[in-house]
Order: C-alpha cells, then structure tokens, then sequence
C-alpha cells in the first residue's frame, strides 16, 4: 500500500500518542521529547500548524475536545495534565515556533508591522519569516552570514534587515550586509570596522540598532567603535572610537576596548553605546557612553560597573538608561547627569538583554529572562526555560524570547495572560494561585 501523506517534525525521537480531531481537520501527535505537534490533516504537503511546549517529561496521551478547539495532554512526569486552547481565534497555550530545520535555536530580529516574526538559527545562515497567529514558517532564504553574537536588526517598517557575523561568501567578520525581505535581495553591504574582540570571544561587529524613523543604522564593533549610517545614501555620519581604554585580551592589548551593545533613544536624537570590560572592579568594568546625534557631542560617559555590560536600553521618555552585565549586573542612569539611579539586585547570571516596556514601569531582562517592577525594584515574573534575545511586539503586548526549542512567544496582558490559564484549569484558580502564576491579588469569579 502507498502513504497518502507522510508528516514530519519529531526528527529521531520516538512517537508516543497520535489522534484525530473530531472534525477531522487537525492531525496530533507526541513523542518522547515532550513536544506536541499539530498538523493541517487535510493537506497533503504535512503543514505543521503549532507546537505546544511546555510538559518535563514524554508525553503518554492526548485527546481533543468534541468541538476541535482544544486538546487536552497527560505527562509522564507526574501525571501533570494540561489543556490548551488550539483554535484560531482563541487566546490558547502560548505559541512555540520549532527551531529551523536543523532543530537549532532561532534569534528573533523582530515583528514587522504586520505581526510576523523574522529570525534566524542561531548556527546556520537561514532567515526565517513566520505568522505568529499560527505558527506556520511563512518564507525563507539563505543570509549569507552565520551569526557571531547579536545577528542583526530588523527595520522599524520591517522591509530590511541588517545581519552580521561572519560572511559565508568572503569569510570576513566586520561585513554588514543589508537585505531587503520582499525581494530577498542585499541592498548594500557595509565596511567600515578593523580587528578587535570583545568578550574574548567574538569579533567584528557585534551590535547594530535602527533608529526609530529607520534613517539611521549604528553598527558597534569589536574594534572600539562605533559608526551612524545614512540608510538612505548608506554613507557615514559619525564615526567614534567609544573607550579610551585598550583591549585585555591576548594578542589585541594595543587595540581599543570592543563594544557590547548599541541603541538608539526613542525619539532618535541620543545613542547609547556599552563596552567590555578592561580590569576588575568599576573602574575596570563595563563603560556607558551617549551622544546627542544633532551635535555629534558626547552627552555623558558613564564608568560604574564592576564587568562587561551586555545590553543596553532607554526609557520610553529618553531619560533614563538601562543595562546589564556579567555577574548578574543591572543597573538604571540618569542619561543628562550620569548618576545612577537604582540598582537591581538578586541576580547572579549574566544578563545578555534589556527592554523597557512601552509604558516605562517596567524591565525585561535577558539571560534568565524577566519581568521587573522599576519603582519596587522587584522581579514580577521569570520565564521559564527562556534564554535571553528577545523582542517586544510593537504594542507592548507580546515578548518573542529565545528557549532552548525555538521562540517562544508570551502575551505581557494581565487580562490575556487570565485567559489563557482560565482556557487550562478545570477549576477556579484559588487567590495563592493567582498571586504566584498571574501576579494578581484575585482572579475574581469564574
């Protein structure tokens, strides 16, 4: 006999469960990775249409519900059952994209204005464009870079992308090719940065920002310094050598310190560049420097944390710098004086990223991703299983962050976050609960 269709997606591990909607549109299986894997029955070609994350253990059984708009999942550690809401319209378990084919992890450059998410593994050259509402890989192509540190940076219109790394075509680390995603097509590619290191680890450039109207591109180099480009005539307009200090790693000590980390303010007007450490201590860590982009002047240069900064942020009004380290650093400046303003404590993981949330009341940090509370200085909620890159969507309402099985995707409203745990249970959530897993005092009647 001759397979109608084949479906693929659990690689070498082994099948635990399968069933069949109800209406027979949706294909479901399991295995024992833990992952669930739902796929479009009527369609030929095996389209996958999510992946549910999010069990400890193999999964032993699953079943739909007689409308088709959940299913529910038993694992084997524990008997920890779960349900989900899988219709298209619903609130559902949170959607996990599956790494690229090679099951590598996936850095998320951004939303486009449209909602879809662009990424690329974390190891290979492909740049993936995927629907967010479902989960479907909706194009990709060939990059022509394999990531080093920080990848790229999606245009604010999502039309291009910036990518670094190293050049799969001519092998060189201080490139930055520009891509435009409707024709898959490079734009341009950029040079203009030496030799360095940064981290001991990582070269050429390794942080590039958009700014907010996309005129500009910044690109901060392990050679110390930093470039704006005009994105429209793709020339230089500053060029700045960030730290006076030079290198501490072997064979580059008579090179400038590398950079960590470039952004741009909100209203486009300062930028903010962070550097590697140089010595032990905060004269010897990590360096903050903010120019004013109408003036080329040097705003304030901030020197006080004892490492390497990793990421850095500013506030929704502009006034305010975030960043964060090794060591578990993470701190908050006054951007005109220089001074900081808090400081957060309780982590000892270095922190790769930091995003301010549109209303500015609250960080999200990167590394062990998350969610803090400025005027307590407390964290409100870690993620789990997150491993630091991430992006917000343009309204605030939904974080893209990086996991060890692809880009999971978590909604920051309270009311969507009751939902969705209200879509799971088969009861009320008590009041303990809901103040541990929702950050409420009560969920209220249900």
């Amino acid at each position: 006999a001759t397979p109608i269709a084949t479906w693929d997606g659990f690689q070498d591990n082994l099948l635990t469960e399968i069933a069949v909607s109800p209406d027979g549109r949706t294909l479901a299986a399991t295995a024992q990775d833990s992952t669930i894997i739902l796929w479009d029955a009527t369609d030929d070609e095996g389209q996958q249409l999510l992946t549910l994350s999010g069990h400890e253990a193999a999964v032993i059984d699953i079943a739909f519900s007689p409308d088709s708009r959940r299913i529910a999942s038993l694992s084997a550690s524990g008997g920890v059952a779960r349900v989900w809401n899988i219709s298209p319209g619903g609130p559902g378990e949170v959607i996990n994209i599956a790494g690229s084919l090679k099951q590598e992890p996936l850095f998320p450059f951004g939303f486009t204005p449209d909602g879809r998410l662009v990424t690329q593994g974390l190891r290979d050259s492909l740049i993936q464009i995927w629907d967010t509402g479902t989960g479907k890989l909706v194009d990709s192509f060939d990059g022509l870079f394999i990531p080093e540190r920080y990848p790229g940076a999606l245009s604010p219109d999502g039309r291009f992308l910036a990518l670094t790394g190293q050049d799969t075509v001519s092998g060189e680390y201080n490139l930055v090719r520009i891509w435009d995603l409707a024709k898959k097509e490079t734009v341009t590619t950029l040079q203009g940065h030496g030799p360095g290191q940064t981290g001991g680890i990582y070269l050429g450039v390794i942080s590039v920002a958009y700014s907010p109207d996309g005129a500009r591109l910044a690109t901060a180099g392990a050679d110390g310094h930093v470039i704006v480009w005009d994105t429209a005539a793709w020339e230089q307009i500053y060029r700045w050598r960030v730290d006076p200090r030079n290198s501490i790693w072997l064979g580059y000590e008579d090179f400038p310190n590398g950079l960590t980390d470039v952004a741009f303010s909100p209203d486009g007007r300062a930028l903010a560049v962070t550097t590697d450490e140089t010595a032990s201590g905060e004269q010897g860590g990590g360096m903050i420097k903010i120019w004013d982009l109408d003036t080329g002047q040097e705003i304030t240069a901030i020197l006080d944390s004892p490492r390497r900064l990793w990421g850095v942020a500013f506030s929704p009004d502009g006034r305010q710098v975030a960043a964060v380290g090794s060591s578990g650093v993470f701190r908050l400046w006054d951007v005109a004086r220089g001074e900081r303003i808090a400081s957060f404590e309780g982590r000892t993981n270095t922190g790769s990223f930091v995003l301010f949330t549109p209303d500015g009341r609250r960080l999200i940090t990167g590394g062990e991703t998350a969610i803090w509370d400025i005027a307590t200085r407390e964290a409100l909620l870690t993620l789990p299983g997150a491993l630091g890159a991430m992006v917000l969507s343009p309204d605030g309402r939904h974080l893209a962050s990086l996991s060890e099985k692809g880009i999971n995707i978590y909604t920051l409203e309270p009311a969507e976050l009751l939902a969705i745990a209200r879509s799971r249970v088969t009861r009320p959530l008590t009041d303990a609960e809901c103040r541990q897993y929702l950050h409420r005092p009560v969920c209220g009647e249900d």
